[in-house]
């Protein structure tokens, strides 16, 4: 490990790239510690000669074998390494991936530390607004739920989370902190009426963000827009009749209001958001009930009673939210994200970011 150091300081402090080249030749390697190490090395070179690409080959590499690091003594400073060329080649998509990699492989405090990064580079990383530390946020307390497949409520729970709260002409714009981590996005091929578009499914590695706490109220884009195109009056109701455009003008002006930059979440952000750590049908569990959310319940999903249909939306906020804090995630009304439409999962991103390439014309 003192030769591993020692190239690593010629190569990433000194610049003396042949010269740490020369100390790896010398080496043997005896372990995929050993070997992530030579390679992460080398890539240092690559990245200190102006090749990037070479670099994040490299980096891929690192990441796909990382999970062979679990609990090992290097894997702290084989993820510190790999960020550090990670930060050379400016591929913050890569260094998402490394910290998340590193914390299933138990990295210790690796959680601190890709937070402490992601906050410094979270626009950059996924267009998603810098905002304070989580630690400088206000905590709120709730009740989580689930229910089995009739619909009972079999587990409650308290859960707390952090949110940023931004008053906009008289009028709270709550945020809540999602924290980063890896889902399978989509849904597996046995699930109850899974869409074709639905899958399939695929790892995806969200870097943390902010996300509203609630869908956006008829109060709020008042205050923002200065209309309310509403169909279903009421201040604490969601704002709906908006189309896509109006979404993201809507994020533009609040961004102009705030100093911040605001926008609509990924596909891939909502529903890690949505999900909430669960792989369930719902965040709730095996089924919906009209108790938990508002929707049509004349259409059961499993085996659950028959519920109401109330014909219109509801005030946020009166049903449990998910473990993340965020209401009306189910139910309620339809919401935007910042991606077009595509058939399916084929050759979506990885990294939680807006995937427009070969999507639909509109949205």
């Amino acid at each position: 490990n003192d030769r591993f150091q020692a190239a690593w300081i010629f190569a990433q402090q000194a610049k003396l790239f042949n010269r740490a080249r020369s100390i790896l030749q010398q080496v043997t390697i005896k372990s995929v510690a050993d070997e992530l190490s030579r390679d992460l090395i080398l890539a240092c070179c690559e990245a200190g000669n102006g090749k990037a690409q070479q670099a994040g080959i490299y980096l891929h590499s690192v990441i796909s074998q990382f999970d062979q690091l679990t609990h090992n003594p290097r894997c702290q400073q084989i993820e510190q390494w790999a960020v550090t060329v990670g930060k050379q080649i400016d591929r913050p998509d890569l260094i998402a991936s490394i910290y998340a990699a590193a914390d299933l492989a138990g990295s210790p405090k690796v959680e601190q530390r890709w937070e402490a990064w992601a906050m410094e580079r979270l626009g950059d990383a996924t267009g998603v607004p810098l905002t304070p530390s989580p630690q400088s946020l206000e905590i709120f307390e709730f009740e989580v739920v689930t229910v089995n497949e009739r619909g009972e409520i079999i587990d409650r729970r308290y859960h707390q989370a952090s949110q940023s709260i931004e008053d906009v002409n008289g009028v709270a714009i709550e945020m809540v902190y999602v924290p980063g981590g890896t889902f399978l996005m989509g849904s597996p091929e046995t699930e109850e009426g899974k869409y074709d578009d639905e899958g399939p499914q695929h790892q995806v590695t969200i870097a943390p963000f902010y996300m509203s706490k609630y869908p956006v109220t008829q109060a709020q884009w008042q205050a923002v827009m200065g209309n309310n195109p509403s169909e279903f009056k009421g201040e604490n109701r969601p704002v709906e009749q908006v189309s896509w455009d109006d979404a993201v003008a809507f994020c533009q002006k609040l961004s102009e209001i705030t100093g911040k930059d605001y926008r609509l979440p990924s596909e891939a952000q909502w529903e890690y958001a949505c999900r909430a750590g669960t792989t369930t049908p719902f965040y709730f569990g095996e089924t919906i009930t009209t108790d938990l959310a508002n929707y049509d319940g004349h259409f059961n999903y499993a085996s659950e009673p028959e519920g109401t249909y109330r014909e219109e939306t509801t005030s946020v906020g009166i049903f449990p939210p998910n473990a993340f804090g965020l209401y009306d995630m189910h139910g309620n009304l339809w919401e935007w994200c910042a991606d077009p439409w595509h058939h399916n999962y084929q050759g979506a991103p990885s990294d939680g970011s807006v995937w427009e390439k070969g999507g639909a014309s509109s949205r």
